[in-house]
């Protein structure tokens, strides 16, 4: 028995690719203002100063960071940098957010497909890409212009480029591995869990003398210098600014000038806390996220299975140490990973390779012990039912699961889309002229938003209720603050009554009677 690695074409991925494409493309003209718009505004904000500013991908700049070299510690702006160069080619268009979202779902789903055939058969590999394919939190955030999918996707070709290089010693397929290895760790930090994966292969191909592989060893220092680069230099940007979207330090932080006038000091962390791990709600939310929305009750069933499955496997410990490295930060960054669920997102490309050992036998094929499939010569009928009817079966069941995890009602959000500030800040812009500066308030508790500040379309600074004043309000008159926009007033109104009573004084604009009242503009005296 030798191992399928004939180059013929797969339609099978070709169908698991247009599902995925289908349900990517869903809503695909809706307004940022569904689930984790925060998120996904943070990087089209910092593609709108790229593109009215410099192309300069090294020096990004927050939105909320003040009028000028506003200079933010962040990721490598990938996401961002290519959005802000189809811009300035093609216009402005919210469709560019998506179709990155997108094309880089894609990606994820072709290179796990290709991951999983070259580790254990081209059955697996149709297994996992449909995870990939129907995932519900997997089709959302392939589709938005965040940093998470492109990042995972990277981390997938990483893995495969190596798992290639090691089955047949291509330097083409160890350049592809480091680099994509370089674009996942300048990406996210996350990725780094991908070491992991890569070190089995590379013990098992190698042995204990795989340091003697220059090729191999070389292609990851480098990405690992390349990476350790950018981040000494976002280390120095914050160290010039004082602004971080919360890499190593806690976001929500202000630099000392604002920090010394504003009502609360310092940010939030990430990272776990003894107290966190301790409570059952932590727990019970993961769980409850893994069972409706990242694997479906069908999913996480065939996940738990395929672990039994791989640990009888050689290569099953490359997706074992994989999904363990995974999970183990699922639990160190705690915080993070209670809050927003995309912080799982690493999770679930070795999950996907649980899955597709556990349905392998539905896509027409066994796992042997050697992780080769088995050849078979079935009759007429049999052969029917193993090549169409029971991949359709789990590819219904996927569909299925994906329309019942609730996806669309939470994250999608069709019927509760945040208008507001899309609008507000549409009708608020044409009040203000170009290049002054906004402090806004959007949010009880949430600082340094970039959600009305984009739609605006002005620069400015961000505060909550807490942490604004009307010390920081005067300070940054002198820096160059010409209006106050709020997308809450009548909250803001019953907390903070010494705000209202400083805008007072200012001169507030009409908006019109389209515009809720809870949006309020106010000029600065």
């Amino acid at each position: 028995m030798t191992r399928d690695v004939r180059p013929r074409l797969d339609y099978w991925l070709l169908l698991i690719l247009a599902l995925g494409l289908a349900l990517r493309c869903l809503y695909f003209t809706a307004p940022y203002g569904d689930a984790h718009r925060w998120r996904q505004i943070e990087n089209l904000s910092v593609a709108w100063i790229f593109e009215n500013g410099s192309l300069n991908p090294f020096y990004p700049q927050a939105i909320w960071g003040g009028l000028r070299d506003g200079y933010v510690e962040m990721e490598f702006p990938l996401v961002p940098f290519v959005l802000a160069v189809a811009w300035r080619m093609f216009g402005e268009s919210d469709a560019f957010g998506r179709l990155i979202g997108i094309a880089s779902s894609l990606v994820l789903i072709a290179a796990i497909y290709e991951l999983g055939r070259e580790l254990f058969g081209r059955a697996v590999g149709r297994g996992a890409a449909l995870m990939l394919a129907a995932s519900p939190t997997v089709v959302f955030f392939g589709r938005v212009p965040m940093t998470d999918t492109p990042m995972i996707a990277c981390s997938t070709l990483a893995v495969l480029g190596y798992a290639k290089y090691f089955a047949n010693g291509s330097t083409r397929w160890a350049a592809i591995g480091a680099a994509s290895a370089a674009l996942a760790w300048l990406s996210k930090i996350p990725s780094v869990l991908i070491l992991g994966p890569i070190a089995i292969l590379a013990l098992q191909a190698r042995g204990w003398r795989f340091w003697r592989d220059r090729t191999f060893v070389i292609g990851l220092v480098m990405a690992a210098l390349v990476t350790a680069a950018w981040y000494v230099h976002a280390w120095r940007l914050y160290e010039s600014t004082g602004w971080t979207v919360g890499i190593w330090r806690p976001f929500g932080q202000y630099p000392g000038a604002i920090a010394a006038r504003s009502a609360k000091a310092g940010g939030y962390s990430l990272w776990s806390s003894a107290e966190l791990l301790q409570t059952s709600d932590f727990w019970y939310r993961l769980l409850d996220r893994a069972w409706y929305i990242h694997l479906t009750p069908l999913g996480l069933a065939a996940v738990l299975f395929g672990v039994l499955r791989a640990c009888r496997l050689r290569r099953g410990l490359v997706a074992l140490t994989w999904f363990a490295a995974a999970v183990s930060f699922v639990i160190v960054v705690g915080y993070g990973n209670y809050w927003h669920e995309y912080y799982q997102l690493p999770v679930m490309p070795p999950a996907a390779l649980l899955f597709g050992l556990a349905v392998a036998p539905f896509f027409g094929a066994r796992v042997k012990d050697d992780g080769v499939e088995g050849d078979r010569r079935p009759g007429v009928w049999q052969d029917w039912l193993d090549r169409i009817a029971k991949p359709l079966i789990i590819v219904c069941l996927a569909v299925l699961s994906f329309y019942f995890s609730g996806v669309i009602r939470n994250f999608f959000r069709p019927d509760t889309i945040d208008f507001l500030s899309v609008e507000a800040g549409a009708a608020m812009a044409n009040h203000i002229p170009p290049g002054d500066g906004v402090i806004v308030v959007e949010y009880l508790q949430g600082t340094n938003s970039p959600v009305l500040l984009y739609f605006l379309r002005h620069r400015g600074w961000s505060f909550d209720m807490t942490t604004i004043t009307p010390a920081v309000i005067d300070y940054l008159k002198t820096q160059g603050a010409t209006h106050f926009a709020t997308s809450d007033f009548l909250l803001l109104e019953d907390k903070r009554p010494d705000i209202i009573e400083y805008l007072q004084r200012s001169r507030e604009i009409p908006l019109g009677e389209r515009i809720p009242t809870q949006a309020r503009l106010f000029e600065l005296h």
